[in-house]
């Protein structure tokens, strides 16, 4: 079994002084999506195979593969990278459970295995 690695998201929170992030909710989404595609492009330099391949296997542009690798996420969604990591053969668990004590806001976990 390979080594397990935990990536966490914050949502909510204020920042020094008392100050609401101003887009807490984009921010999480965008870290979420970055450690989505981190796992996607592992996946796909496992692979050893040309852009144009990996395009095909994924029903996306090859520009839009580059894009990916480069981490230009404007693009993909959380749900699409997720897509994504069952084409490249992986299954996906969501766990929904109550937040840790002393924590004011949840967490957004993804496991990498």
């Amino acid at each position: 079994m390979g080594r397990r690695r935990a990536l966490f998201v914050r949502e909510g929170g204020t920042v020094p002084g008392g100050r609401r992030w101003a887009d807490a909710a984009n921010a999480a989404e965008h870290q979420l999506r970055v450690q989505l595609a981190k796992r996607v492009n592992e996946l796909i330099a496992e692979q050893r195979v040309t852009q144009t391949r990996i395009a095909m296997m994924l029903d996306i542009a090859q520009p839009h593969v580059s894009e990916l690798t480069n981490y230009k996420l404007d693009r993909f969604t959380s749900a699409r990278l997720l897509r994504f990591l069952t084409l490249l053969d992986r299954d996906i668990d969501i766990v929904i459970r109550r937040k840790g004590r002393g924590r004011m806001t949840g967490l957004i976990r993804v496991h990498l295995t």
